[in-house]
Parts: structure tokens; sequence; C-alpha cells
């Protein structure tokens, strides 16, 4: 008789087009992981009847729940379906898979201009004020993280630069191509069936309609970049073979992250590049307080509903002079925060908090023989500042650079 063995569980996964029904074509999707606890819960009541022998009659199912979480290393594009289900929003990628086409570039301190314009997906016009991304194809500059002005929108030729994401001077750079897409948080609900594998044993279980409720991303010193999905879900079943659709494709097989990887590495504050103030840490949760909306003949969720997203990152700063954060937290103050996870191939993600309030800041000596540090809570609110309709109202803003992500 064979024992399972965790090593030998897979997880896979297909995006629904109903909320808990596991779509019949296309192939599904495998995930690269590090743990999960996916379960199935059944609330069960004994029956109440008062009888003679003191005895419980019964016992019956009330209600049903498939949740739990999928714990991973920060891979690029490994999980760029649920980061946009967590955000409920749909990836806006430039060019193709977020590559645009090939144009020739002037490159100044302050603008990059294309001698001809480029048009379709890779029209300029298509980049948003303050979008990250990488120009590609340069002597000087490839590599390099720029950010498009909030203040000046790109034209059809001339993309103005942030003063803080400064272009090195190039002429006549013929084989010059962005690389970006963006996302920000949206209305549009998505589920997912997610399936267990024990590939000792055969067996598969199967959790219908799992909503991707909050994401939990994590960066510090001397570690590798961790992030977790919580999901809720519909139901669960179990079978020896395999329940979802077609075929299993492959993973992505980027390199996982860590606090000091890649040759990118920025932490900005106020609309500016933080300068002088060392990071030990950075946590960021995203979540949608989803809810369970059941009714009756169904035993399991008939849906799930999207409550107020809430955004906090949290930091663990070195103290030193200057009180950094300290006067915000006082005053009130709302400012942007921006920062990024990048792999050791340049490839990553820029996250921006539009508007954060520093809700919490505490200085504490806990022991002897240590670094003094601050430990802050950025709050997440609504960019209401903005007439662009593609910025207001956001609580969250990822850019993805780098390769191609299909």
């Amino acid at each position: 008789m064979t024992l399972a063995s965790t090593s030998r569980v897979s997880l896979a996964y297909a995006e629904e087009l109903v909320f808990g029904e596991t779509p019949t074509t296309g192939d599904h999707k495998p995930l690269r992981y590090t743990g999960e606890s996916l379960t199935f819960s059944l609330t069960k009541e004994v029956s109440e009847e008062i009888n003679e022998y003191r005895g419980s009659s019964s016992m019956i199912p009330v209600s049903a729940e498939a949740s739990g979480t999928v714990n991973g290393e920060m891979q690029y594009a490994e999980y760029d379906n649920f980061i946009q289900a967590v955000l409920q929003d749909t990836w806006k990628p430039y060019g193709t898979n977020g590559v645009g086409d090939v144009f020739e570039a002037t490159i100044s301190a302050t603008t990059i201009t294309a001698a001809v314009a480029p048009s379709g997906t890779s029209a300029l016009t298509n980049l948003r004020k303050g979008q990250w991304f990488f120009l590609q194809g340069t002597v000087l500059n490839s590599g390099t993280l720029f950010r498009v002005s909030s203040v000046t929108a790109p034209t059809t030729t001339v993309i103005t630069l942030d003063p803080g994401t400064p272009g090195v001077p190039e002429t006549a750079v013929t084989t010059a191509k962005i690389s970006t897409s963006r996302l920000s948080n949206g209305v549009t609900q998505r589920s997912f069936s997610l399936q267990k594998h024990a590939a000792d044993v055969g067996e598969y279980f199967l959790y219908r309609g799992m909503t991707a409720s909050r994401m939990n991303l994590s960066l510090a010193t001397a570690s590798r970049t961790t992030v977790d999905f919580d999901f809720m879900g519909r139901d669960s079943e179990a079978s020896s073979t395999n329940m979802l659709p077609g075929n299993k494709g492959t993973s992505k097989g980027f390199q996982i992250m860590s606090g000091v990887s890649g040759t990118v590495c920025t932490l900005w504050y106020g609309g500016a590049p933080l300068v002088g103030t060392f990071i030990n840490s950075l946590s960021m949760s995203y979540d949608n307080a989803l809810r369970m909306q059941n009714a009756l003949c169904s035993l399991g969720a008939v849906g799930i509903g999207s409550g107020t997203i809430a955004v906090e990152l949290t930091a663990e700063v070195f103290f030193a002079s200057g009180r950094v954060f300290y006067d915000e937290f006082l005053q009130n103050q709302n400012k942007e925060v921006a920062f990024t996870c990048f792999d050791v191939d340049g490839n990553g993600y820029v996250f921006t908090l539009p508007v954060a309030n520093v809700s919490t800041y505490s200085v504490t000596a806990g022991s002897r023989d240590a670094e003094l540090m601050a430990s802050i809570t950025f709050t997440g609110l609504m960019d209401l500042s903005t007439a662009d309709p593609e910025l207001r109202g956001k609580v969250l803003l990822v850019d993805r650079v780098g390769a191609a992500a299909t």
C-alpha cells in the first residue's frame, strides 16, 4: 500500500466561464507553489429531536464552502492570472504581450522621441501618466526603468519622462522598443477550478468557484520574495481521474525573486525616489472583503459578493535622523508610494499606491544590540484628484515590465 507524500502533490487550474462550473473545453495550467491549504468544509447540524433514549437521531449538512490559500515564490508572469483576479481587472499589455514594435528613437534626459509615430497597440498614446516601462534595444538606456511623466501625457511621438527617471542622451537608436503592461483595481470578478493531484496515489481533489479574495506580497532582506493568494469558493469533488479540461500546459519558467534580485530596485515616496532611507522589509496586502452568497436549494454558494477594497503596505525602516514618514503621520498627509519586485533577468513589477496615508507609526527599542526600526503602515486610498478616467478611483496600479508575457 502506497502512502501519499506531500512532495508529489501538484496544483493546476482552469478559469471558469460560469461561477462554480469547471469548463469542458480548452486546456488547463499548472501552478508553481510552495504550500497550500485548499479544503472543503461542510457545516452540519445535529437534530434537536427529543426522545426517550436521550440520543441524537440524525445529522444533516446545512452549508458548504471551499476555501484555502496558495503560497508561492514571486515569479514573473506565473501568477498574473491570479493577480488580475484579485484586482478584478484585466492586464492591458502595450504592443504584443507587453512588448511594443521596434522604432527609431532619440533619447534626452527628459524625453524619448520617435522619428515615426508607432501605431496600433504600440502607439505611445497607449501609455498612461505615471506608467513604468523599460526601453529595450539601446546601448545606454537598456535595462533602465523609466516612468512616464505624471503631469504630461505622451503624444504620438514624444514620451515626457518623470524627473526621477532621466534618460541618458542617445540619438538615432534604430532598434528601440518599449516593454510594459498595466493592471489596476476594477470590478470584474473571476473564478477558477483549482485541482490538487496526489500523483503517487492517483487521487484528485477539485475545488470549484474559487474566487481570489486576498493577495499578500512580502519582500525582505536575505529572503525570497513570497506571495500568497486566499480563495473563497463553492464546492469540491474527488476522483481518481483528472477533472480539468484538455491538456496541462507548462509553467512560465522565470526565476524566483528576492529582496535584492535584479539590477532594478526602486522605492518612491511622494512622487520621487526615496534617498537616504533604508528599508528592511515590505509587505503588501490587498483584500476584496469577499462574502459567501448562500441560497435555498443549493449546498454551497450561488455566488461571491465583493466588498470594499482594503490595501495596506507595511514597512520596517532603519531609523535615522529626519523622522522620515513621521511628520506625514502627524499631519495626516496623503502621498504616493511605489516599490519594485524584479528577478535576476530584469523581469518584474512596479506596485504603486497613488494615494497612501501613514496610518500607523511606531519606534520601539525592544531589546539591546539591535538596529532601531520604525514600523510603518500605509493605507491605500482612492485617487480622486485626477480627471483621467484611467486613473481616477484607483487604489493600486501594477506595471509589469520585461519579457513578453502570454
